[in-house]
């Protein structure tokens, strides 16, 4: 299960690195949203 961790993990960092911007806009809706 840790290997599994480590490649979600990964892979999410591969997003970051990948698309900044959106995911921030992404997260930014998904606080409006919250609230």
């Amino acid at each position: 299960m840790a290997n599994r961790t480590t490649q979600v993990i990964e892979c999410l960092n591969k997003l970051y690195d990948l698309m900044p911007d959106e995911i921030i806009a992404y997260e930014k809706i998904f606080d409006v949203d919250m609230e």
